[in-house]
C-alpha cells in the first residue's frame, strides 16, 4: 500500500524530467522538484523497504536515530551544489550518513567527489 502511495505521489514528476535519473535511479533533480509531503513519503518508504530486506547481522542502511525530516533536511543541504544533482538519492543518503556519524569533512568530501567522477558518464535519461 505504501509502495502504491509513493508511486502515485512520485509518478507525475518522473513522467515530466526525464533528466531526474542517473544509472537508472532518481537523483537530486527528482529531489528538488518534490514538495515536502512528497520528499517525507519518499524516504520513507525507501526506509520501509531497506528496513524490511536488511539481513539481521547487517547495520542499518539509515540508522533509526535520524528522523525522516533530519534525512530530508540532510539531502536538501546536499543537493543545494548544483554539482550534486546527478548524485542518485539513495548516495545522497550516505553521504547524510557520513555527515550524521561525524565523519571528517576530507573522507565526505573524497567521498562525493569520488561518486561525482563515477557517475559523470552514466547520467542518461531514463527510455
Amino acid at each position: 500500500m505504501r509502495l502504491l502511495l509513493i508511486s502515485l505521489l512520485v509518478f507525475p514528476y518522473l513522467a515530466c524530467s526525464q533528466s531526474a535519473f542517473t544509472a537508472g535511479m532518481s537523483n537530486g533533480r527528482l529531489w528538488l522538484s518534490l514538495d515536502s509531503d512528497a520528499k517525507t513519503a519518499y524516504l520513507t518508504g525507501i526506509k520501509d523497504i531497506l528496513l524490511a530486506t536488511r539481513p539481521p547481522d547487517e547495520t542499518e542502511y539509515l540508522p533509526g536515530r535520524y528522523t525522516v525530516a533530519e534525512f530530508a533536511k540532510g539531502l536538501d543541504q546536499f543537493y543545494d551544489s548544483p554539482e550534486n544533482t546527478l548524485i542518485p538519492v539513495v548516495l545522497g543518503l550516505r553521504v547524510c550518513v557520513m555527515r550524521f556519524s561525524g565523519a571528517s569533512q576530507a573522507l565526505i568530501d573524497a567521498a562525493v567527489s569520488g561518486l561525482r567522477r563515477q557517475l559523470a558518464g552514466s547520467a542518461q535519461p531514463r527510455q
